[in-house]
């Protein structure tokens, strides 16, 4: 589940996603958590100016570390940031999802042994087949 949230100026957007980690499939563990990533969104088209490349520079030489940029968002944006945030970390909803894609991740398991047994069987009839034409 993931959804992005633009800057007012438009020169950004965060994305926020959340993950369920399956732990142990036979005895159904899993863990939640919510990322955060951000990314220029509307300035493909803007070159930065020399001062800007040199105020990172700066930033990266005194630091060590990149420049972060900020986000402004409007309160209607935010209360909706606010809002999925508390959605996607709703105790209920989390087992809920949790619960889900354990038994996906089963169906499949399932799905694949019935292949394999197919399979095998398929064989085990040929190698039979073969060995009564051979006689």
């Amino acid at each position: 589940m993931f959804k992005f949230f633009k800057c007012n100026c438009g020169a950004e957007v965060i994305h926020i996603e959340r993950e369920i980690d399956i732990l142990d499939k036979n005895k159904d563990v899993w863990d939640a958590s919510v990322d955060f990533a951000m990314f220029h969104y509307g300035t493909e088209n803007m070159r930065p100016t020399f001062k800007e490349k040199l105020r990172h520079c700066w930033q990266i030489l005194k630091t060590g570390k990149n420049y972060t940029d900020n986000i402004i968002m409007s309160v209607d944006e935010a209360r909706k940031m606010g809002e999925f945030l508390i959605n996607i970390t709703n105790e209920k909803q989390l087992k809920e999802d949790a619960e889900t894609k354990i038994q996906e991740f089963k169906n499949i398991k399932q799905k694949l042994k019935l292949e394999r047994r197919n399979k095998n069987e398929e064989k085990l009839w040929n190698l039979q087949k073969q060995s009564t034409i051979r006689k």
